[in-house]
């Protein structure tokens, strides 16, 4: 007669960590896309929160601004000739090379005067848009459904 076994055989341990390697594997690439995706909106956000706070110190100060969003940060002019980098783009974020650099002049009426459309590209699949209006001094973030 046998004794009750206490603990698992190291087949049993190899089968379970098979399984879950397995199940990692077939995870990983949506987990890591979803990531990136996250990361391009956090980048975009954070571009029109930016512009929204300098076109806030323009009004408050009754002064121009300049925001300049080139291909790896976003640069704001508060008139003292030199731009201070207020943020840097995410690692595999870019924009097109014909939309570089994106210059937004911030009128202390609160309009915004700049291109209309910027697109943000991760990995050359991911898009969204910052968005200039309808409204003056409007500024919002679309994704690309």
């Amino acid at each position: 007669m046998r004794k009750a076994s206490r603990g698992v055989t190291l087949i049993e341990l190899v089968v379970v960590l098979v399984i879950v390697a397995i199940a990692i594997s077939l995870a990983a690439p949506s987990l890591i896309s979803a990531a990136g995706k996250f990361g391009l909106a956090s980048a975009g956000r954070r571009i029109v929160s930016t512009i929204r706070a300098t076109r806030n110190e323009a009004r408050a100060g009754q002064q121009e601004l300049l925001a300049v969003l080139t291909d790896g940060e976003l640069l704001v002019d508060r008139g003292n000739g030199k731009p201070t980098s207020v943020m840097h783009l995410p690692k595999g974020v870019r924009i097109p090379t014909e939309s570089i650099p994106a210059t937004y002049t911030l009128l202390p009426s609160g309009q915004i005067l700049g291109p209309q459309r910027i697109e943000l590209i991760f990995n050359d699949r991911y898009r969204v848009f910052v968005v200039l209006g309808p409204g003056p001094g409007a500024v919002k973030l679309e994704e690309q459904r």
